[in-house]
């Protein structure tokens, strides 16, 4: 139960780490005859920045993976991840 609690919060660092989207919808209702009627419905999606606390958060946390790999794996995996990166920051931002 601790180790799945652990990946949950990993999980969410990591997100907020590398940036995410955030999509909100607000539906407004007008009484009618039936009941409640739809009025109108706006969705608004927000991009999350990186956030660096998060970052110096997970380079703090010890990780027996990266401990064992090679000097070849380790830039295999800092080039994922900057591309990561990239991608999250490069993304153009949808306009609903």
């Amino acid at each position: 139960m601790i180790e799945d609690n652990f990946e949950k919060v990993h999980s969410a660092l990591l997100c907020l780490a590398v940036g995410a989207e955030s999509r909100e919808e607000v539906e407004e209702y007008t009484p009618s005859g039936d009941g409640l009627a739809l009025k109108s419905k706006k969705i608004s999606t927000k991009k999350l920045p990186p956030d660096l606390s998060a970052i110096k958060i997970i380079l703090a946390l010890p990780s027996d993976k990266y401990d064992n790999m090679s000097e070849e794996e380790l830039e295999k995996e800092k080039a994922r991840l900057l591309a990561l990166l990239n991608k999250n920051s490069l993304s153009p931002q949808k306009k609903d």
